[in-house]
C-alpha cells in the first residue's frame, strides 16, 4: 500500500486516526510555521489554517511550495469565512481547494474521500504515451504501434512504470521500490521474472529489443 502523509496546522490533527482507502494509507501528523518536523517519503496532503499564530496561512502555503518535501503537496485551506477575495488570494498562492473550519476528523476524511473519488475518475481516462507505446489506464491496455501488448496485471504495472520513465536506466532497486508502493513488497528475483515475461510480450509485437538490460546497472525502455 502507498502512504499519504496528511499534515494539519491545527494541533487537533494529532488525535486523528489513520485510515485506509483504495489501497492507500492516510496517516496524520501536525506541523507548525516551520513546516513538517522531519523527512517525508511519498505524497503529502496539507490542511492549512487561514490564520496561524505569527503567520498567515497563505504564507504557509508559499513556504510549502518551496520546500522540497512538500512542493508537490495537495493543499487544502481551512477558511474561517469564504468570499471572492479569499479565493483570489488562494489561487495566487497555488492552493488546491478549501474547507470551512474549524477542522474535525470527519471533515478532513470526507474531503479526502471526495477528492480521491474525483482523482479515480480522472485516472480511469488517463492515457500515457512514450514513443510508439501507449497505455490506456481506463481500459487497462498497453499498445505498441497500435497493437495490443498481452500482459498480466503485474507486467502491466511494470510496463507502465517503464513507460512513465522512458529512455532512463532504472536500477533494480528503483523498480522494486516503485512497484512495492503499489502493492505487496517485491524482491529482485520477482522483478527479474517480470522483466523476462514482459520481454516475451514485447517480442510478440516486435518490440522485444526495446527493453534492454544494462549490465550492473538496471533496465531501460528505449522509445526514441
Amino acid at each position: 500500500m502507498s502512504v499519504i502523509h496528511v499534515l494539519t496546522t491545527d494541533p487537533i490533527g494529532r488525535a486523528f486516526e489513520d485510515f485506509v482507502l483504495e489501497n492507500k494509507v492516510f496517516t496524520f501528523d501536525v506541523m507548525d510555521e516551520t513546516g513538517p518536523s522531519g523527512p517525508l517519503e511519498g505524497p503529502v496532503w496539507a490542511f492549512v489554517d487561514w490564520a496561524m499564530p505569527g503567520l498567515s496561512g497563505l504564507e504557509m502555503c508559499r513556504r510549502l511550495k518551496t520546500d522540497a518535501r512538500t512542493k508537490d503537496a495537495q493543499i487544502t485551506m481551512v477558511l474561517d469565512s469564504d468570499n471572492g477575495e479569499n479565493r483570489r488570494q488562494m489561487l495566487e498562492a497555488r492552493v488546491d481547494d478549501f474547507i470551512h473550519g474549524p477542522i474535525t476528523y470527519d471533515k478532513v476524511r470526507e474531503k479526502i474521500v471526495a477528492q480521491n473519488s474525483v482523482q479515480q475518475r480522472q485516472h480511469r481516462h488517463k492515457v500515457i504515451e512514450a514513443g510508439s507505446f501507449t497505455i490506456d489506464l481506463g481500459a487497462h491496455l498497453a499498445r505498441y504501434n497500435g497493437e495490443p501488448i498481452r500482459v498480466g496485471p503485474s507486467q502491466f504495472r511494470l510496463l507502465r512504470f517503464l513507460i512513465e520513465n522512458p529512455d532512463l536506466v532504472l536500477t533494480r532497486e528503483e523498480v522494486i521500490e516503485a512497484l512495492s508502493r503499489q502493492g505487496a513488497p517485491l524482491n529482485s528475483r520477482t522483478v527479474d521474472k517480470w522483466i523476462a515475461r514482459l520481454r516475451e510480450a514485447l517480442r510478440a509485437v516486435n518490440a522485444g529489443h526495446l527493453l534492454r538490460t544494462v549490465h550492473s546497472e538496471g533496465y531501460v525502455l528505449d522509445t526514441k
